[in-house]
Parts: structure tokens; sequence; C-alpha cells
């Protein structure tokens, strides 16, 4: 099947690490679905639910928290995803000029939309020290 013959992908992640998640084959609906998804679980403190949000058609896409900073990577694979996961915090910490606590895995979302939670042992991304 190729991508686009896939449903969307959303992904929203909040501040505080809450996220929501949906697939539907109507962009915008997807996109709904997630920041409610989101906010249902957050309650009050969800407000910035869809701040931070993907849209994406088959690929991994994984929500990262590192303290009070998210974000989320997409990539073909998962080990793709985790290598932009890995660039986009150097990217954060050398240019942004960010100070990231490390950075844990909130949620992987499979290439079907499955969401995969991550392990009891919380995933923590490993950044290169003297990257770049």
């Amino acid at each position: 099947m190729a991508d686009w013959e896939h449903d969307w992908v959303a992904l929203t992640v909040a501040q505080n690490g809450t996220w929501g998640a949906a697939t539907n084959a109507n962009l915008t609906r997807a996109m709904m679905q997630a920041i409610r998804d989101c906010t249902k679980k957050s309650g009050p403190m969800g407000n910035d639910c869809g701040a931070e949000i993907t849209t994406v058609r088959a690929p991994w896409s994984l929500a990262y928290a590192c303290g009070d900073y998210t974000f989320i990577s997409n990539g073909s694979t998962a080990a793709d995803t985790r290598i932009a996961a890995i660039e986009r915090a150097i990217e954060l910490k050398e240019i942004v000029g960010l100070t990231l606590p490390p950075c844990a895995l909130v949620v992987a979302i499979d290439p079907e939309g499955r969401i995969v939670p991550p392990s009891p042992q919380k995933e923590i991304l490993s950044i290169p020290v003297g990257s770049r």
C-alpha cells in the first residue's frame, strides 16, 4: 500500500507530556480528534494541546518530553525516527540554545496508526557528547 493510500495520523503533545493521537481519512478531522484526545486526558492542565502537532501518512511518529519541552519526530522507520529525534534535540541544544534535560519517549505511533506505548524502563534519547 502506498503512503498516500493510508489514513492521516495526527499526533499532538502538550507541554506537560500529555499526548493525543487519531487516525482519519480526513486531515482536519484527524487533527481535531487528536487535540480532543489530548485535552480529554490532560484536563485543565492541557490547554496547549495542539500547539505541537504533526500529521503524516504511514511513517512513524515519536513524541518526546525533555523536562518542560516537548517535540515530535517522524520517519519512515522507527530507527529513522529516533535518529531524527536525536538530530532535533541537538538542534534545540546547539542552535536554539536550550538547556535540555534527558528526553523521554512519551508515545510512538506506527505506520498503521497504532499506539506503541513506551517500555516501563522509559526510553531516553541518547544525545552524543560534542555532537556537531
